[in-house]
């Protein structure tokens, strides 16, 4: 019993890590980047952000390029997963 204690612990420990990692990388991103990621986590794609923004698909793929180098990610798929898992989004835009 006490392993699984310590075991189930270390996995809260983790799982808050991230989270209080994950929130403090989006704390630093950009407003620009912040509406971005918002709208990767609910679905959009790259063309579907530029066509609302009204910008070129390019400017979408630099601003992603940058925010991924900021959580130290080289796939949205990845960040966007990870995200997804901690449900920060929900977090982040709970009622107060």
């Amino acid at each position: 019993i006490a392993k699984l204690i310590v075991h189930k612990s270390r996995e809260l420990d983790n799982s808050n890590k991230s989270l209080l990692y994950m929130y403090e990388k989006i704390s630093k991103l950009s407003l620009g980047e912040y509406e971005l990621l918002r709208e990767m986590y609910y679905g959009a794609d790259y063309k579907k952000i530029a066509r609302t923004r009204h910008v070129e698909l390019d400017s979408v793929y630099k601003m992603a390029s940058r925010m991924l180098k900021k959580f130290g990610m080289s796939s949205t798929k990845a960040l966007i997963t990870s995200l997804k898992e901690l449900k920060i989004f929900d977090i982040i835009e709970q009622p107060k």
